[in-house]
């Protein structure tokens, strides 16, 4: 057992968030609970931090059969698991009978059993922290990567650079996506969910009848978009800048080269030229017609809808949903979606997205969650990607892992619905990772404060050049 002595420290609001993981989707969680860095360890945390009464000390212990070795980041792990129950899993709601399917397979492999627990996705965020703080037992979940770090930091989630495995699955990662899972100083905290690329996703038959080609820039959207308003098409844009904004954001400024925020976290944007012309491009899509009138409220079933059935012309948003445009959907254009051979941007790069699994931070076995997340996250007991086969098979959820987009068989599956070598190419060469948008622990607060801006300048109450200096002051605010 490795002893850690009790720690007094007084933090600054940066570090208080870093500790409690507050204001995380909009919940202000107080308490640090300690970090649990090695199955072995206990660690003992106090923090005495602003606008906290008394002092917090939260003792977190896990123990596990174990051999330490001469590596501080390796150790040998006797497979015997402790359990008097089932392992519990929470997940939020899609697909939750594919889910048990994976389940039951797991059970099948390794004679553990799991109980799912479901939460309705819009609410997951907040109902999963409400049960954490009521101090229910929880095994594995599902974590949004943008909430990672926190929930690490506020000893919410194991670490998983200690398995062996781990150096095996970053290795099997492409490079460029190895961050979204580890934290800044590289330690791997969570295993891959579902990824995919930020993709313009083009009615080809629209395309190919107007005489377009595949644009090339965010000024070849604006001018096919611009015509085909003109001809009376409703939505010739869509995109989920009701929900998503900040993604779609980040993506075209990541296209024409922008540097939000260094490591560090201070604004880099203000002043920015090309910050300035992706708003006023957004600006100029809005007010000239380009997009649907109602984009800043659209839902998911409306953007869809309006693609399926030529209301739209271009729909900007997750790679998955080429799997609906093209095989599952219903409507007239099912089967014409493409995207282009390189992203419409300057810079030819598009952004990563996707979600994770995660070990909470005080499992019931260790071993047995640790067995869960990689037959979730990585391979099964036959070393093969079976759960992240099934979700790309059916739901158009891909995988990071190189070997696994390498297999003939996926090829020839995946291309009954998309492009597969031009999606591997997204994965492999266009999508880059946008390491702020998980390491700088205030971002999404900071974001509930841009998507604001940016709405009110979509209808004219703000101009870009004075959304980018009032977000860059809100940045400044968080920094201090």
């Amino acid at each position: 057992m490795v002893e850690v002595k009790k720690e007094e420290k007084k933090v600054s609001r940066r570090d208080y968030l870093k500790y409690t993981g507050a204001a995380i989707g909009g919940l202000v969680v107080g308490g640090a609970l300690g970090y649990v860095l090695k199955p072995t360890e206990v660690i003992e945390k106090t923090v005495t931090a602003p606008g906290v009464a008394t002092t917090i000390t939260k003792m977190v212990t896990t123990t596990v059969t174990a051999v330490p070795t001469t590596s501080p980041t390796t150790i040998t792990l006797t497979p015997t698991y402790t359990l008097t129950k089932p392992l519990e899993l929470y997940a939020w709601d899609y697909h939750p009978e594919t889910i048990e399917e994976h389940l039951a397979a797991f059970k099948e492999q390794t004679g553990i059993s799991v109980k799912l627990n479901v939460l309705p996705y819009p609410g997951y965020l907040t109902s999963i922290q409400s049960k954490i703080m009521g101090g229910i037992q929880i095994d594995d979940l599902y974590v949004q990567n943008h909430t990672q770090l926190k929930w690490y930091n506020a000893g919410w989630l194991h670490e998983l650079e200690s398995f062996p495995e781990s150096k095996k699955i970053k290795s099997d990662m492409y490079k460029e996506w190895v961050t979204k899972y580890t934290t800044p100083d590289g330690i791997l905290i969570t295993l891959p969910y579902w990824t995919g690329s930020y993709v313009h996703m083009i009615n080809r038959r629209i395309m190919e009848e107007n005489g377009f080609e595949y644009p090339k820039s965010l000024e070849d959207i604006y001018t096919q978009c611009k015509k085909l308003s003109e001809k009376g098409m409703k939505a010739p844009y869509t995109a989920y800048w009701s929900w998503q904004l900040e993604e779609s954001v980040v993506e075209y400024m990541v296209g024409e080269g922008v540097d939000l925020f260094d490591e560090k976290g201070r604004p880099l944007f203000e002043d920015d030229p090309n910050a300035k012309y992706v708003l006023e491009w957004m600006y100029r899509m809005y007010k000239e017609g380009c997009t649907s009138p109602t984009i800043t409220t659209d839902e998911v079933s409306a953007i869809v809808t309006a693609w399926l059935n030529a209301e739209s012309y271009i729909c900007n948003w997750h790679s998955y949903f080429i799997e609906t445009f093209n095989r599952s959907g219903e409507g007239p254009e099912r089967g014409n979606c493409v995207i282009p051979p390189v992203p419409p941007s300057s810079t030819k790069k598009t952004i990563q997205i996707g979600d994770c699994y995660g070990m909470f931070g005080r499992p019931q076995d260790v071993m047995a969650a640790w067995e869960l997340l990689k037959f979730l996250g990585w391979k099964d007991r036959k070393g093969e990607y079976r759960v992240a086969t099934t979700w790309a098979y059916k739901t158009g959820l891909l995988p990071p892992y190189k070997d696994w987009w390498e297999d003939p068989k996926h090829k020839e599956a995946l291309s009954k619905w998309v492009d597969f070598d031009l999606l591997k190419t997204y994965f492999e060469k266009y999508s880059a990772a946008v390491p702020f948008r998980v390491n700088i622990l205030w971002y999404f607060d900071w974001v509930v404060y841009m998507e604001d801006q940016v709405k009110k300048m979509l209808v004219g109450e703000v101009s870009p050049s004075d959304v980018l200096k009032k977000i860059a002051e809100k940045a400044k605010e968080f920094l201090s």
